[in-house]
């Protein structure tokens, strides 16, 4: 049996001005910090949560551990190194898988895993999804692609989702032309 897939990015959950800069609803970092393991902790047991980035933003070793060691024991944790994440990388090893770039399967699709947009990725002119974070919902990028960040969905989304998410994007690869203006529907017909 397959595990489940969630998928996230940029909760920077030690960083108080994520609240005023991303408009988060909360009214303070600590609420925050507990809204958003309290939905980790509802994933089910077994799963894997992926991280893309950007985890902690300020946190010394003692704060990034003490807030890491309140992260739910029953998920497997993927982190996707951001550009905040490197101070802290040493810690986060502790806690799960850490990695720079990452491709994954679900359900016979390829997913790219970065921090960052892309514009070319692997197989992304056969239909493969790049999913990233660190822009917080602010751009839009041509392709198959689709911000995982905390500040565009509220939540962690599942890999199911992220398959339904993306069923009616067009391919988009510059260098690699090829299915340009596709779906990944198309392609399997």
């Amino acid at each position: 049996m397959q595990a489940n897939k969630f998928f996230t990015s940029d909760p920077h959950l030690d960083h108080e001005k994520a609240i005023e800069f991303n408009s988060r609803p909360f009214k303070s970092v600590e609420e925050m910090q507990d809204h958003i393991i309290g939905q980790y902790n509802a994933l089910p047991k077994g799963s894997i949560l992926y991280i893309l980035g950007d985890t902690l933003v300020r946190s010394n070793k003692e704060a990034a551990v003490a807030l890491l060691n309140k992260f739910p024991k029953h998920l497997n944790y993927v982190f996707v190194i951001g550009n905040h994440d490197h101070p802290i990388r040493r810690y986060l090893e502790k806690y799960g898988r850490v990695v720079d770039l990452l491709q994954i399967r679900h359900k016979k699709r390829k997913i790219v895993l970065c921090h960052y947009p892309m514009h070319e990725w692997s197989s992304g002119q056969h239909g493969s999804i790049l999913l990233h974070g660190h822009t917080h919902g602010r751009m839009q990028f041509p392709g198959i692609t689709l911000d995982v960040g905390w500040d565009v969905h509220k939540r962690p989304i599942s890999a199911d989702e992220i398959i339904s998410l993306t069923e009616d994007m067009t391919i988009y690869q510059p260098v690699h032309d090829r299915n340009n203006g596709k779906t990944y529907s198309e392609l399997n017909q």
